[in-house]
């Protein structure tokens, strides 16, 4: 047994996927030129009045609900005394003593089972400006200043940074399904702060350390990992472990000291005095939530999936719902093969399967024809890669490479190959009944995989009187 008591808490930034800032009508749009969508408002300018953003609002109502958490009647906004030059107002608006949900969990799917996590609270605030660092100079963007931010934070519940990264995948998958943020890691729309503290058994030290901005679940692991040791090695050796903000450093694969922590009082929150509170809408509360992770992965389990089968598909929340409606025609066993091999070989990013060339209808008409035996299944790859490197649909290619030739067609050619492979046909009757496989094969061939293999099978068997 450890002598350690290891604790992780995970404050997770989201960017929400608005058309407008949170307090002013700029665009969102982080591909513009540096510092164009940018207005007096989300500058800080004196004398200018924010209004809530009330698309962005609904969005932290609906998140809240999907992750299990209690709402409030009504809501109110605080400032939060921030000097950094990323918010040139000089302080932030966010929410503090009262969140938009809190008292939550998250569903997160573990081997077979989904296990639920604790969440304290969902707040709504800005996000500050990007900064760019240029030869030891440091620019600042402020296109993304002002664009609404949910901060969502756990008690320190984790112990292992294998089942924290469980519950941020769980965590983003969710909120994917919700369709209020891409989650785009590597743009900084999901992106992690972790709090761990390490301490011998027993003690209670709060040596607290804070590792900011981890935009990849790998830097979130390897950061986690080292800090354990750090701090492990500075107990057993009698050395203090500060209270503090460290940066992880991809690089040298280390976390470096960046500011002491703050404590809450620092921060000297008080109400939003420009923003007066306002009332959750019902029709927030009653929207119909879409079907979530949890609920295709429990349906997935029943119909046969293993749970990393199950965890492949429900990545997408387009394949999830395709493979369920294909699912109501056949069993996983007869799918899984052409979804999770056939197709996902051609797909560089799930995403993109939104834009799959075919429908389930059309799916599932393919997969009759190859239960009927209409398509051989050589025929059926080909039809896929067709399909998904030339972006045709399924339906047509079946049309053009499904010409099943008629009965008496394929009798002819049968009586050719058994003609012309006389010894192999000699070595059948002696007994050796797997080379009639050579033999389906020649008729394929000269019908161009036009035929039914089972229907050949049976025509040759017939001609050579052998079952």
């Amino acid at each position: 047994m450890s002598e350690f008591d290891v604790k992780i808490g995970v404050e997770i930034h989201v960017q929400l996927k608005t058309k407008s800032k949170m307090f002013c009508s700029c665009k969102v749009d982080l591909k513009s030129e540096p510092n164009r969508n940018i207005c007096p408002i989300c500058t800080g300018q004196p004398g200018t009045l924010p209004t809530p953003n009330e698309k962005a609002v609904e969005y932290a109502v609906i998140v809240s609900r999907a992750l299990n958490s209690k709402i409030p009647d009504f809501l109110y906004f605080s400032r939060k005394n921030y000097f950094y030059p990323d918010l040139p107002k000089g302080y932030q608006i966010t929410q503090y003593g009262i969140s938009t949900g809190y008292n939550g969990s998250v569903p997160v799917i573990k081997d077979k089972e989904v296990i639920y996590f604790p969440i304290e609270r969902v707040n709504l605030e800005e996000e500050t400006a990007k900064s760019i660092y240029v030869d030891g100079k440091v620019f600042l963007d402020y296109n993304r200043c002002g664009i609404p931010l949910l901060e969502i934070v756990t008690p320190p519940v984790f112990d292992f940074p294998d089942i924290l990264i469980s519950f941020l995948k769980s965590l983003r998958r969710t909120l994917i399904y919700l369709g209020v943020s891409d989650c785009n890691m590597e743009e900084g729309e999901f992106r992690v702060d972790t709090n761990i503290s390490v301490n011998l058994k027993g003690a209670t030290l709060d040596s607290r350390v804070e590792i900011k901005n981890l935009n990849s679940f790998s830097a979130i692991k390897e950061s986690l990992e080292y800090e354990i040791r750090r701090q492990k090695e500075a107990i057993l050796n009698n050395a203090v472990v500060t209270r503090e903000t460290r940066l992880w450093d991809e690089v040298k694969k280390e976390t470096r000291a960046m500011r002491k922590k703050e404590f809450v009082e620092d921060y000297r929150y008080f109400p939003e005095p420009d923003l007066p509170p306002f009332e959750v809408k019902k029709e927030w509360l009653t929207k119909e939530l879409p079907l979530l992770p949890d609920y295709y992965f429990r349906e997935l389990i029943k119909k046969g999936a293993d749970s990393k089968e199950a965890e492949i598909i429900i990545s997408s929340p387009f394949l999830a719902d395709f493979t369920l409606k294909v699912l109501e025609k056949f069993s996983f066993q007869k799918v899984k093969g052409w979804i999770l091999t056939e197709i996902l070989q051609y797909v560089d990013d799930l995403e993109s399967l939104r834009e799959l060339p075919f429908s389930f209808t059309d799916f599932i008409l393919f997969l009759e024809n190859l239960e009927k035996g209409l398509i051989p299944r050589h025929i059926g790859q080909e039809i896929i890669r067709i399909s998904m490197t030339e972006k045709v649909n399924i339906s047509d290619l079946i049309k053009d490479k499904v010409e099943i030739k008629s009965a008496s067609e394929v009798d002819k050619v049968v009586e050719e190959v058994i003609r012309e492979n006389a010894s192999v046909v000699e070595k059948i009757r002696a007994g050796k009944v797997s080379a009639i496989s050579f033999l389906i094969g020649q008729t394929m061939s000269k019908l161009k995989g036009k035929a039914n293999p089972k229907e050949v099978k049976e025509i040759i068997e017939k001609k050579l009187n052998i079952k």
